[in-house]
């Protein structure tokens, strides 16, 4: 924790220097106001300071949670290439496995993942045993999967028995699902399992790893944190499936030069729209065609969908699957995916043609007739990229100095050049550009906040503004 110590009034502004061994900052408060209990002797913050803000950090990321819907809940992954590496002493025909039992188990898939194991026949003279492995699973979870009614004591019929990786025991869930600790670096191991003599017909194991805080137990299969099933996509992504994210288009397009939002190659100008649409103006090199990648990482599960966005002849926008490109230059195109190696869209202006300020509005819907819109995230993005990476996590490591991309942060132990020695506060980024930027921290009943401008630019000092409570 750090000592504030009174240096000087100047003009009406009190300035307090903030003693830290790893940085030093300067803070101002408004109309010479000290803050409150603040000497040379005293500290900053303690512990039980901020007990209080984690708590509230906690029950808002819950209520989000429960209030937007967990779509994506299922935490656990399983592949068909995974299942038979770790089933080996039966048979594999396709997505069947015959074990030594003489259980059969077909295995069910949409997309790259396992959406549900059927168990058939009778294990005659030992249990069936079907392994799910994991090296590198960890964390607390509720683990559900194995059909109702499931038994394992005097009476032996189905259960799922859950491991570590090793195959040492953590639980059994027998149809109500399970609390299980999987402990770091112990990865997982799940075993499906029947009984001598019990006669499976088409028992069905769904296996679900979900966090926590999620009491409804409704089976959902994994499909990853980029490929969605299509179902949710037409459901929940409005019309246009194609993720529109600025900074990644800049990182993305390098060869030639970015101001703000406005990117210049090969004789064209790109302006970048908040809105997702991209407006170009200038003529393309007579040798080479000017290109603006849009997206590197589509993340479409297999099916057909139509790109769009083109305008015409030689001003197009193509979808790239890795061996294919298919071009739109206005109406809709359709193409089908299928294990894709590459997802890949881009904007084009051919080489030599002239374009004056007109607007691509590149799209992938589901349908031909879907009208541009705007990209909205799915209610699966919604909970594993923004509820619990809403606010960007920044640590001792950082420096607050660089944080100039609008964003919210929060700082569990205070970054360089903090206007606090404390962490667990709140930062707000608003920037226009890397020059041009505030920066507001909220930590208690205090708001801190400094603004970078001039040429050359820096950053002025901290100024707090202090609050009393409102009854």
């Amino acid at each position: 924790m750090a000592d504030i110590s009174k240096i000087s009034p100047d003009g009406g502004t009190t300035k307090y220097n903030i003693k830290d061994a790893t940085a030093r900052t300067e803070v101002s408060t408004i109309n010479g106001k000290i803050p409150s209990g603040a000497s040379s002797s005293n500290k900053m913050a303690t512990a039980s300071d901020v007990t209080g803000l984690q708590d509230n950090v906690i029950a808002n990321t819950k209520l989000i949670k429960d209030t937007v819907g967990w779509s994506g809940k299922n935490r656990f992954p399983i592949t068909l290439d995974a299942l038979k590496t770790a089933n080996w002493r039966g048979t594999w025909n396709n997505n069947v496995y015959t074990d030594t039992s003489g259980v059969t188990f077909t295995v069910e898939t949409e997309g790259e993942y396992v959406t549900a194991i059927k168990a058939n026949g009778t294990a005659s003279s030992i249990v069936s045993c079907f392994y799910i492995k994991n090296a590198n699973f960890d964390g607390k979870y509720i683990v559900n999967g194995c059909p109702s009614g499931g038994e394992w004591g005097d009476t032996q019929k189905y259960r799922v028995r859950i491991g570590k990786y090793d195959g040492t025991f953590l639980q059994t869930d027998l149809g109500s699902g399970v609390e299980v600790t999987f402990p770091s670096g112990g990865g997982a191991e799940i075993q499906l399992n029947t009984g001598i003599g019990y006669a499976c017909n088409n028992l069905t194991f769904k296996i679900m790893a979900r966090d926590v805080d999620i009491l409804d137990d409704t089976y959902e299969p994994y499909f990853g944190s980029t490929a969605f099933p299509r179902s949710e996509q037409a459901v929940l992504g409005a019309g246009n499936l194609l993720k529109f994210d600025l900074a990644a288009i800049k990182a993305l397009n390098m060869s030639g030069t970015w101001n703000d939002n406005v990117y210049t190659y090969r004789g064209v100008v790109w302006t970048v729209n908040l809105d997702g649409t991209v407006s170009a103006n200038g003529t393309a090199e007579a040798n080479n065609q000017s290109e603006l990648i849009y997206n590197a990482n589509a993340g479409l599960a297999n099916g057909t969908y139509y790109v769009s966005g083109g305008i015409r002849t030689g001003l197009k926008t193509y979808f790239y699957d890795g061996t294919q490109w298919y071009d739109c230059i206005g109406v809709p195109l359709p193409f089908t995916l299928n294990n894709p190696t590459n997802q890949r869209v881009a904007l084009v202006v051919a080489k030599g043609v002239t374009i004056n300020n007109e607007i691509f509005k590149p799209m992938v819907s589901l349908s031909a007739d879907t009208p541009y819109a705007p990209y909205a995230m799915t209610n699966r993005e919604l909970t594993e990229n923004k509820v619990d990476k809403l606010a960007k996590v920044l640590t001792s490591s950082d420096d607050l100095d660089n944080i100039v991309e609008t964003g919210f942060y929060y700082a569990t132990t205070a970054p360089t050049h903090s206007p606090i020695a404390a962490g667990y506060y709140a930062l707000i980024v608003m920037a226009r550009n890397s020059t041009d930027a505030k920066q507001m921290v909220f930590f208690g009943n205090k708001i801190y906040g400094r603004a970078l401008g001039g040429n050359p630019a820096a950053w002025s000092s901290w100024y707090e503004f202090s609050g009393t409570s409102v009854s």
